[in-house]
């Protein structure tokens, strides 16, 4: 009996070391910019912008994202091609969306993709995803994610803060309102705009 309580002690623990979040992404996350694809999505502009410059967090056993918090998400991960991901994610029409690991600026041929399984969330009606629930690793400090077939890049809190502090030092204030800070567009540093970095700081339009 002592034995078989062991053997059922040890397969929870296994049991419950897999259902962990992943050690690579735990953490705060900022979600610093959209990635320009020509993928067919179910959301708009409006909808889109909203998620940008908010922060989805980690935990070895939960997702959060803005008022959302999933406790004990199922978690799965594997490795994916690029010719895997490319598949998986484009129609065959010339019509059709067309995304790939070029166009999310992932270089590797192969990175590690992490899924989150929760209940069916509601953020704008048109999806039940979370952002944040199913993941690309592209670098330590990177990972790249959709929602509603829009994608997004996300830094490590960190990562963004140093980034953040850089771009700020090297801009020059042009216009100074309250909860607001707008800085010229460099093309050389930011391939899009308007490039929110967070709520009080974001691109203005680049000159023509």
């Amino acid at each position: 009996m002592a034995k078989l309580l062991s053997l059922m002690f040890l397969f929870a623990t296994v049991a419950a070391a897999a259902q962990e979040v992943p050690a690579e992404i735990r953490g705060k996350w900022v979600v610093e910019q959209g990635l320009p694809t020509s993928a067919i999505s179910c959301w708009g502009t409006k909808d889109a912008s909203r998620i940008i410059g908010t922060e989805i967090r980690y935990t070895a056993h939960s997702l959060a994202w803005e008022g959302y918090f999933v406790a004990g998400p199922s978690v799965s991960q594997r490795a994916v091609t690029a010719e895997q991901f490319q598949r998986e994610n484009s129609g065959q029409g010339t019509t059709s969306s067309q995304v790939s690991f070029r166009t999310l600026g992932i270089r590797s041929a192969k990175v590690k993709q992490v899924q989150l399984g929760h209940p069916p969330a509601d953020i704008t009606g048109a999806t039940t995803e979370i952002p944040g629930d199913k993941v690309l690793l592209k670098n330590k400090n990177k990972i790249v994610f959709s929602v509603c077939n829009v994608f997004f890049a996300g830094e490590t809190r960190a990562g963004f803060q140093r980034f953040h502090a850089v771009a700020v030092r090297k801009a020059v204030i042009v216009n100074l309102v309250p909860e607001q800070v707008r800085i010229p567009y460099d093309k050389a540093m930011y391939a899009s705009n308007p490039l929110i970095l967070s709520r009080r700081c974001y691109f203005s339009t680049p000159p023509r």
